[in-house]
């Protein structure tokens, strides 16, 4: 809901119309709860039976579930999906709806490329086993990871206090 906000308003500073612009989770736009008549209370979610509007941009796509989608595809609306082709799907869905997108940009824009983040990034998305990179580079902590290498030990030698960490999160 934060990114729909945020959204918004940035659209509304860009001086969008206010009354025709919507911006929402797909849960809110698609969904609505059922309610116990005599309670009040919420006992399901149904979907709606028709959106009021052209067209359908969903941010952050990598995410979108294939259940959620077929719902979203059920309106019979366009969709303008926007993520990132190299971000992992859904959990427990190998939909992969960015595999094969209709466009893709391959230029980075939001990290100088020598960011030793990107480079990881895409030693990482090309399969490598073995992961270089500078390890003075403060924005980084760098571990190799080889295969066979066991992810606990890994994980407790590069976040030592991290129980005490998560804990107060």
């Amino acid at each position: 809901g934060k990114a729909a906000l945020v959204l918004r308003e940035k659209l509304l500073a860009a001086g969008q119309d206010p009354h025709t612009l919507r911006c929402s989770t797909i849960h809110r736009l698609i969904y609505r709860a059922r309610l116990d008549p005599e309670s009040g209370r919420c006992i399901g979610v149904e979907r709606v039976r028709r959106l009021d509007c052209d067209l359908v941009v969903v941010d952050e796509a990598s995410m979108l579930g294939s259940e959620l989608l077929a719902d979203l595809r059920s309106f019979g609306l366009p969709i303008l999906a926007v993520g990132d082709h190299g971000q992992l799907p859904p959990i427990d869905d190998d939909l992969g709806l960015m595999r094969s997108p209709d466009l893709r940009l391959t230029e980075i824009h939001r990290q100088a490329a020598d960011n030793p983040i990107i480079q990881l990034s895409i030693q990482a998305r090309s399969g490598s086993k073995t992961l270089t990179g500078p390890t003075d580079d403060p924005r980084l902590r760098l571990a190799r990871v080889r295969e066979g290498e066991d992810l606990a030990e890994l994980l407790a030698e590069l976040l030592p206090d991290r129980d005490a960490a998560w804990s107060s999160a």
